[in-house]
């Protein structure tokens, strides 16, 4: 396996067995009333839910995401609700 940061660095294509494509693994601590919006924008994104735990006033979401993912802000967040 090769790291590269760059398509152009890439061997010739006879010698690639496989690629894969980077992702991230994030914790999401976020209050009840937003964690509809959240868990929405999430799967919109070809995120996939690892767990989902109760820790006291919010929600704890697992999150696997593609790493080329574009995430939105806050106020994206609030106006989906």
């Amino acid at each position: 396996m090769i790291e590269l940061h760059n398509p152009v660095d890439l061997p010739d294509q006879t010698l690639i067995l496989n690629i894969e494509e980077p992702w991230i693994e994030a914790t999401i601590l976020v209050p009840d009333e937003y964690l509809g919006s959240i868990l929405k924008l999430c799967e919109d994104r070809r995120g996939r839910q690892k767990q989902l735990t109760y820790a006291g006033f919010a929600r704890a979401r697992g999150l696997r995401s593609p790493a080329s993912t574009r995430w939105c802000s806050i106020s994206t967040i609030a106006s989906s609700r």
